[in-house]
């Protein structure tokens, strides 16, 4: 089905969701539009209820930031069509991979570390298609460094991957190594600052950082990669209290790689 240029008009996505404190299996589908995702339940046909703690409730959500990403690559679809190899890093259920590999023709390579994850990953290739050029694999961010040799990637995919320090200087050395000489690290992150007492006021407020972000942004300059800010979507209202900002970060091997991006 042609849909907006592309030949695909949604994404079928396996994942869950918390209900009558169980955690359940659901079917959606990833409609596309013209400015956004929308996200169409479906009665799974893949399992029944779960209980909560057997399940990885974090791996397995539809986060935000994968929406943003989507919508990125989306807008700016060569990005996809143009790689010949796509790799998405800390995956859960795979959006943004998935539709990188649907909008052209690359081989797709899907990761996580929780097993029960890269399951429903398998799950999601096979049902969009996939199962010719898409695999899936185990990475362990604190472990891997190159061995089993994956190859390098000329598109990867990240979305709300930063969300603790302790994580950062991991996983940017899984980057080093996946990323290709000129290859294209996109991600998508949510702002998060923790929330502390205004010792003027006397009233909770956020940080004015993100630290994992910072941290990210000083480990990947010292590493000698290059970042950019694609893009930036501010709350609609302003809360003292929450985050809803998003960024799109694309990260290279060299500034020449970062200004001939097909934006």
């Amino acid at each position: 089905m042609e849909f907006l240029g592309f030949h695909f008009s949604y994404i079928v996505i396996h994942h869950t969701f918390t209900a009558a404190s169980s955690t359940q299996t659901a079917r959606s589908r990833c409609e596309l539009s013209q400015k956004c995702w929308t996200l169409q339940n479906e009665p799974s046909t893949h399992g029944t209820a779960f209980p909560a703690q057997t399940v990885d409730d974090i791996g397995l959500d539809i986060w935000p930031a994968s929406e943003v990403l989507c919508r990125f690559l989306t807008n700016h679809p060569a990005l996809a069509t143009r790689a010949t190899s796509v790799l998405e890093l800390g995956a859960g259920v795979g959006l943004p991979g998935l539709l990188a590999a649907l909008l052209g023709e690359a081989l797709l390579m899907l990761t996580d570390y929780d097993p029960q994850v890269l399951e429903v990953l398998q799950c999601n290739i096979d049902s969009n298609s996939l199962s010719d050029r898409g695999r899936v694999h185990q990475v362990n961010w604190k472990t891997w460094r190159g061995e089993p040799d994956f190859g390098h990637f000329e598109l990867v995919l990240g979305a709300d991957l930063l969300y603790a320090s302790a994580l950062v200087k991991d996983f940017v050395e899984v980057l080093k190594h996946v990323l290709a000489p000129e290859g294209v690290f996109l991600m998508a992150h949510q702002i998060r600052r923790s929330i502390l007492l205004d010792p003027k006021t006397r009233l909770p407020r956020l940080e004015d950082f993100d630290a994992p972000l910072e941290l990210f942004q000083r480990i990947i300059t010292d590493a000698g990669l290059h970042m950019r800010e694609q893009l930036v979507i501010k709350p609609e209202k302003t809360d003292s209290t929450s985050d809803s900002e998003f960024r799109v970060l694309a990260v290279c091997w060299t500034e020449t790689t970062l200004n001939n991006m097909p934006l």
